[in-house]
């Protein structure tokens, strides 16, 4: 008979598998990677790193433009975050987002445990993380037809079938950010109503009217101006153009030199429109399948699209892991008093 400590004893720390995990991961990854490193290795072998140069620079200025649209609307609430420390956050989410499954979830949970410790109530953290999704998602839209007349297609249809209807629905969802922070106590009133008719709401109680007073008057108090929505938008597109940026000069880098301006972005909106049809870190496989496509329908030869593809995936998603990782490590630096002796702590990053 085995004891029970023993047992328990055999069971992996939370640690271990995490690092299981992590090297499964990895080890799919390679796998889907590997045949396509061979067929377009010859055009790898001859980068112009002049131009990888240039993509890292785009890559790092969509990163950093991304945490000050965070932190614009993080600033509607009145929580006013370093910009230093807020470029850390979006680094290392980046990082989160595309390495781990599901990265995307891992990311935004992060970011709003992060919010809370530096003073932000739940309804902001939670506000700011959906505005800045949906605000990101309507500068993507209007990438995409932006792409679709630059390829030549400017009658309405073609634009609108682009991108319209999603444009649609992210103006809605933007109205209602707006009618929340407002005119929060009807929604919250119905949701408390809701509740209450929950099945079990005995072993999970209800917010009671102090909690409802008080998330009332957290949402109040998120105030975005008309500049604000504004800037946070301006932000958007600079960090997805960053982003297009970036894949269209590590294409030139592996000697794609002839790739109009809208077939790169119809190429890189078909890549990373798929990002979300897969669990997998970073989208992988679905995204290099809609490069592909794109990148065929101009008439780039397979070796080389294949190519420009992994350097982009080496720029924007292995290299901003690296980074991201490592920043994520200072950052959980054990934290260091302040030589007032205020007793005040910071953190170690």
């Amino acid at each position: 008979m085995v004891a029970v400590g023993g047992f328990a004893g055999l069971v992996p720390s939370r640690r271990v598998l995490r690092v299981m995990a992590g090297v499964a991961v990895l080890a799919v990854e390679i796998a889907l990677v590997a045949p396509h490193v061979s067929r377009g290795g010859s055009a790898l072998a001859g980068l112009r790193w002049g131009w990888v140069a240039a993509a890292v620079a785009c890559e790092v200025a969509s990163v950093a433009t991304y945490g000050r649209l965070r932190r614009r609307l993080l600033s509607a609430g009145g929580v006013r975050m370093p910009l230093r420390r807020m470029g850390a956050l979006a680094v290392t989410s980046s990082a989160m987002t595309a390495t781990v499954p599901a990265g995307a979830a891992v990311a935004t949970g992060y970011l709003y445990r992060q919010f809370r410790r530096l003073g932000a109530s739940a309804p902001l953290a939670v506000w700011t993380l959906s505005a800045a999704a949906i605000v990101s998602g309507l500068a993507f839209s209007v990438l995409t037809m932006a792409g679709t007349v630059l390829d030549g297609d400017d009658s309405i249809a073609g634009i609108l079938g682009a991108g319209g209807l999603s444009l649609g629905l992210i103006a809605s969802l933007i109205a209602g950010l707006m009618l929340v922070t407002r005119n929060p106590a009807p929604l919250v009133g119905w949701l408390r109503s809701a509740c209450r008719r929950l099945p079990g709401r005995r072993s999970a109680p209800c917010p009671e009217t102090d909690d409802v007073d008080r998330i009332v008057a957290q949402l109040s108090a998120i105030t975005p101006r008309a500049r604000d929505w504004g800037a946070a938008f301006w932000f958007a597109i600079v960090s997805w153009a960053a982003d297009l940026g970036c894949f269209v000069l590590c294409c030139y880098a592996v000697g794609v030199d002839q790739l109009g301006a809208g077939v790169a972005v119809l190429a890189y909106v078909a890549g990373l429109a798929t990002s979300s049809l897969t669990l997998l870190p970073g989208g992988i496989g679905t995204v290099e399948a809609g490069f592909m496509v794109g990148l065929a329908h101009a008439g780039v030869a397979a070796p080389l699209a294949v190519a420009g593809i992994l350097t982009y995936r080496l720029v924007a998603y292995a290299l901003v892991a690296v980074v991201g990782w490592t920043v994520w490590a200072l950052l959980r630096r054990p934290r260091r008093a302040v030589p007032s002796g205020s007793g005040v702590s910071e953190p170690g990053f």
